[in-house]
C-alpha cells in the first residue's frame, strides 16, 4: 500500500475517531485515500462508496491501492442509490459520501433517498459510519451545509438560548444568511454569523488547505483572458432583450441570482460561448505553436466545445501528428472513455490538449499532466470552477498552475466573474 502523507494519515485518524464526520479538504489533497485508510483503521467491512458516476472508475483504482486486502467494497453512483435505493439498505461497516455537497438540498430526491426525512429514514441507518467527503462544503452559501448538520451531526444545531432545540431549515437560513428580495421572491445573496457558524462545524468538519499541508506543492494563479473582439459583440444582438433585463437585475443581487435564472438565460450563456469559441479557437492554436506545454479547456457548454475540439483536431493533422481522437470529457461519455481519455492525457505528450464539460469533468480526475488550464465560459456557481480548476493542481503537479477565464470584452462576462469572486469570498470566511 503506497504510503499516506503526514496530513493524510492525521485526516483518516480524525475520520476514524467518528461516526459522522465530513472531510472537506481543498481538492486536490487525496481524501479518497485518507476515507480508505478511516475504513482500514474502523475494520469496516462492508463499505459503501457514493460518489458522482465520472469517478466511479477512479474510485475502485484508488481501493485497489488504499484499502487492506479483503476489505469489501461497493461503488455505486448517486444516480444509482437514488434509482434503486432498497438494494443499498444494508448493515455497511462505513458509508463514504463522495462529493458530499450534491446532497446540499433537502428536496432533492437523492438527498432524502440518502439522507432521509420526515417520510423516508434514508439508506444511512443502518450504517455504522458515514464520512461526507467534499472539497466545496457549501459551493454557494451557508444554508447548503444544513443537511448535512441535520443528519450527520445534530448536534450541531442546538440554539445556543435552549439547547433542547435546535435550528430548522428556515431558523438556520435566518441566522447565518444574508436575505434579499430580488423581484423573483427572498433569495440568499451572502452570508452572517459566520464566525458562530465555524466554531459549530470545528468538530464535525476537517477543512485543510495546499497551502499550509503541501507547501512545497507550485502556486496555481488565476488570470482574465480578455478579448477585444468587437465584430463578435455584435453577434451578441440576437438575445433576448429580457433575457439582458434579467441578467442584469440578477447580477445586482449575486450569483445566487444568476443561478435561479439560469433555464431563462440560456440564450446569453450559449451566445456568448459561441461568440467567444473563434477568437479563443485561435489563442489556442497559439499557445501549441508557442510552447511545449498542455493544455486543458473546460466549458459549459457542448456546442462550442465541440467547435474547438474540432478545429484544433484540424491544426493537429496539419502538423504532421496525425492525432484524430483528442481526449475529451463530456456529458454522454462512457466510463471506459472517460478512463482512456484521462490516461491518453496524462501519458501521451502528444496529446496536448484535453477538453471537458466542467459537469461531467470538473470533479474526482486528475489531469495534472498541465499546468495551463482556460475556462471558454464559467460555472455560476464558483465552486464548480473552482473544483474543475484543482484538475490541475494536485498532488503529483512539478509545475506552477496558471488558471485562465476567457471573457467577451463589452460582454457580460466581466460582470459575472466580479459576482462569483464577491461569492467566493464569503464563503472562504467560513471554511478557508
Amino acid at each position: 500500500m503506497p504510503a499516506l502523507y503526514p496530513y493524510q494519515t492525521e485526516g483518516a485518524a480524525f475520520l476514524a475517531a467518528r461516526r459522522r464526520a465530513m472531510l472537506a479538504d481543498e481538492q486536490g489533497l487525496g481524501k479518497t485515500a485518507q476515507a480508505i485508510q478511516a475504513a482500514n483503521l474502523v475494520d469496516a467491512d462492508p463499505v459503501l462508496v457514493v460518489c458522482p458516476a465520472s469517478v466511479v472508475s477512479s474510485w475502485r483504482g484508488d481501493i485497489a491501492r488504499f484499502a487492506t486486502p479483503g476489505r469489501r467494497f461497493v461503488v455505486v453512483s448517486y444516480d444509482r442509490v437514488t434509482r434503486q435505493p432498497a438494494e443499498y439498505e444494508d448493515l455497511w461497516g462505513a458509508v463514504i459520501l463522495d462529493e458530499a455537497h450534491y446532497l446540499k438540498s433537502p428536496s432533492a430526491k437523492r438527498t432524502m433517498t440518502i439522507y432521509g426525512s420526515r417520510r423516508m429514514p434514508g439508506i444511512l441507518r443502518l450504517a455504522g459510519h458515514v464520512w461526507a467527503l467534499t472539497g466545496t462544503p457549501a459551493p454557494n452559501y451557508p444554508v447548503e451545509m444544513y443537511t448535512h448538520m441535520r443528519t450527520l451531526f445534530p448536534e450541531s444545531l442546538r440554539m445556543a438560548s435552549d439547547p433542547a432545540r435546535t435550528y430548522d431549515h428556515d431558523n438556520f437560513v435566518q441566522r447565518y444568511c444574508v436575505l434579499r428580495d430580488t423581484g423573483f421572491g427572498a433569495k440568499v445573496v451572502g452570508a452572517k454569523n459566520t464566525e458562530d457558524l465555524r466554531a459549530r462545524l470545528q468538530p464535525h468538519v476537517l477543512r485543510r488547505l495546499k497551502r499550509d499541508v503541501l507547501p512545497d506543492l507550485p502556486e496555481i494563479r488565476y488570470e482574465p483572458l480578455l478579448f477585444d473582439a468587437p465584430g463578435l459583440v455584435a453577434s451578441l444582438a440576437e438575445i433576448p432583450a429580457g433575457e439582458m433585463a434579467a441578467a442584469r437585475e440578477a447580477l445586482k443581487s449575486g450569483a445566487g441570482g444568476l443561478q435561479a435564472l439560469a433555464m431563462q438565460l440560456a440564450t446569453l450563456r450559449r451566445v456568448t460561448a459561441l461568440a467567444k469559441a473563434e477568437v479563443l479557437r485561435q489563442w489556442i492554436i497559439e499557445f501549441l505553436e508557442q510552447t511545449d506545454r498542455k493544455l486543458v479547456v473546460f466549458g459549459h457548454h457542448r456546442e462550442p466545445l465541440d467547435y474547438l475540439k474540432g478545429k484544433v483536431g484540424v491544426w493537429f493533422r496539419k502538423s504532421g501528428e496525425g492525432l484524430y481522437n483528442l481526449p475529451s470529457i463530456f456529458g454522454n461519455t462512457r466510463q471506459d472513455q472517460r478512463a482512456d481519455a484521462i490516461r491518453r492525457f496524462q501519458e501521451d505528450p502528444r496529446q496536448r490538449v484535453f477538453f471537458g464539460q466542467i459537469q461531467a469533468a470538473g470533479t474526482g480526475i486528475t489531469l495534472t499532466a498541465a499546468s495551463d488550464l482556460v475556462f471558454l465560459e464559467q460555472s455560476w456557481s464558483p465552486a464548480d470552477n473552482a473544483q474543475a480548476a484543482q484538475r490541475i493542481h494536485r498532488i503529483g503537479q512539478k509545475s506552477g498552475c496558471l488558471v485562465r477565464y476567457a471573457m467577451l470584452a463589452g460582454s457580460i462576462d466581466e460582470a459575472v466573474q466580479t459576482v462569483l469572486a464577491r461569492k467566493s469570498s464569503d464563503l472562504s470566511k467560513i471554511f478557508d
